[in-house]
């Protein structure tokens, strides 16, 4: 505001004077935008009345909050006197900030079509007991995601999207691959592919497969006597079977059942029946015993059935004192083609 000329209001001698000065300025830093609008007006009456009328307004908008300022003077006196006449003065003042909200408005009208908010904003925050570092972002009211390290005497606590790390004996991807030398670890261990699902406890790995749970492998000990333990291979009753399979070719899109077990009768054409023990390849005992066996259905390389039978043999030819000789006869004991008994010489 400039004046052309110094000027006495009080004085009786005053002439008709007139004075206006309108102002507006925008002023934008690294952090915080301005924003000034002032209007004026002195007007000097020859009947010794004079009028001073201002308005002023101001916005602050920084990082971390938005100061608005409002004021409306008007003036009325009498120049002679020196005493007032008229006054009429409002004054209005709305401060925002992140921390609080202060408001002390006589008269506020306000209409807001479209709000966004934008913040980046990184803080560090030392106590007696803590050290936390924050970081935020945010687009809107709505879209806003920080990272946090909380570092206390016992602990450090870490949270955002993505965490990861580099080291010499270990590392973390931000996707969530971790690589490490050895590990301990205490509790259940769990592997989650959907339905698909193991779970590492009580020293066993437990197989979840399409939702259903299938069995276990692990350890387990003797129902009549639990001093003597064993590692086992259980399959549950909502499993089907528990096999031992090969994958025969390369290109090759299943793997072929070589030893397995049916709890209950498989579909297809395998013949896999209920409670059975089923081969898919030759077995090769290394002249090893196999005890306490029954044979059935056993076909012989023509296609037929093995013969069940006895077959008649001469088991000894002993010289008489006469000059005769004696025939001794035994039979050897057929079942399904196999050799059951024999005599012994």
């Amino acid at each position: 505001m400039r004046f052309e000329r110094e000027i006495n209001i009080y004085g009786d001698e005053v002439i008709l004077k007139r004075f206006k000065a309108n102002e507006t300025s925008i002023s934008v830093v690294q952090g915080k935008i301005s924003a000034l609008i002032s209007e004026s007006e002195l007007v000097e009456l020859e009947n010794s009345k004079a009028t001073m009328y201002s308005k002023l307004a101001s916005a602050e908008l920084q990082i971390d909050g938005l100061t608005l300022n409002f004021s409306d003077l008007t003036t009325k006196y009498n120049t002679v006197s020196g005493q007032y006449t008229s006054l009429d003065s409002k004054v209005a003042q709305y401060k925002a900030s992140v921390d609080g909200l202060s408001v002390d408005i006589t008269s506020v009208s306000s209409r807001v079509g479209t709000l966004e908010t934008w913040k980046k904003d990184v803080s560090l925050k030392i106590t007696d007991s803590a050290i936390i570092a924050t970081v935020t972002q945010s687009d809107s009211y709505k879209a806003s995601v920080n990272s946090l390290i909380e570092q206390k005497a016992d602990s450090i606590r870490l949270k955002a999207n993505q965490i990861s790390w580099e080291s010499t004996y270990s590392s973390m991807t931000a996707s969530g691959t971790l690589t490490c030398r050895n590990a301990t670890i205490e509790g259940v261990i769990h592997s989650d592919n959907g339905d698909d699902q193991i779970y590492m406890r009580y020293a066993a790995l437990y197989f979840i497969r399409d939702g259903v749970d299938v069995g276990y492998i692990g350890t387990n000990t003797n129902a009549d006597n639990t001093a003597q333990k064993g590692l086992t291979f259980d399959l549950e009753n909502t499993g089907h079977y528990m096999s031992w399979g090969s994958r025969d070719t390369a290109s090759a899109d299943v793997y072929t059942m070589k030893w397995t077990y049916s709890r209950t009768a498989l579909s297809g054409g395998g013949g896999y029946k209920k409670n059975t023990l089923n081969a898919g390849c030759d077995i090769d005992m290394h002249n090893w015993y196999i005890k306490n066996v029954w044979l059935s259905g056993i076909v012989a390389p023509n296609g037929y059935i093995g013969w069940t039978g006895e077959i008649p043999i001469i088991a000894k030819i002993v010289n008489n004192s006469d000059g005769g000789i004696t025939w001794y006869k035994s039979s050897i004991r057929v079942s399904n083609g196999i050799i059951t008994s024999a005599p012994k010489t």
